[in-house]
């Protein structure tokens, strides 16, 4: 893992009390599950957990949605109090802002496929690129866990229609 920290206990018991619902999300929305399986573990938000970012917006349950997202949610009937307390729907919501990043992208180009992961947490390209590695490197952590992923970059493919 080149130097990579293993998952603690608590991590490795945190990713598989979700992993149904990230199953369950990543094939409705079609995303490659290691990618959100690592997505989800970079936010390593807690079931029911809020945090205050420094700008005054919420990180919301497992997934970390901002609450940027609330006024286009609404029109789901998808409010705060749901998306807190439901992790399931919290890990829905999840890869669907993840899927539509990936949409706004060529995702057969490495470059913009990351760009579009980083994305999930931030457009601006200092935070982005953090982002990206971020996610990158826990990737590589979940691959001891998940040993059938152990493939490369190259051979990883989101899923399409």
């Amino acid at each position: 893992m080149d130097g990579l920290p293993p998952l603690t206990h608590a991590q490795v018991e945190h990713m598989r009390q979700l992993e149904p619902c990230i199953q369950q999300a990543s094939e409705r929305y079609r995303i490659n599950t290691e990618i959100f399986r690592a997505v989800v573990l970079t936010e390593y938000t807690k079931p029911g957990q809020v945090v205050t970012n420094k700008n005054g917006s919420v990180d919301m349950s497992v997934a970390g949605i901002n609450s940027i997202h609330l006024p286009e949610l609404k029109k789901f009937n998808i409010d705060k109090d749901l998306l807190v307390n439901n992790t399931c729907v919290n890990l829905m919501v999840g890869a669907w802002i993840l899927a539509q990043r990936m949409a706004e992208v060529d995702i057969n180009d490495p470059k913009q496929l990351w760009r579009a992961i980083g994305a999930y947490n931030s457009k601006t390209p200092k935070w982005n690129l953090i982002y990206q590695k971020l996610v990158w490197n826990n990737i590589q952590r979940l691959r001891t866990y998940y040993p059938q992923l152990n493939y490369t970059f190259k051979e990883m493919k989101v899923a399409s229609n």
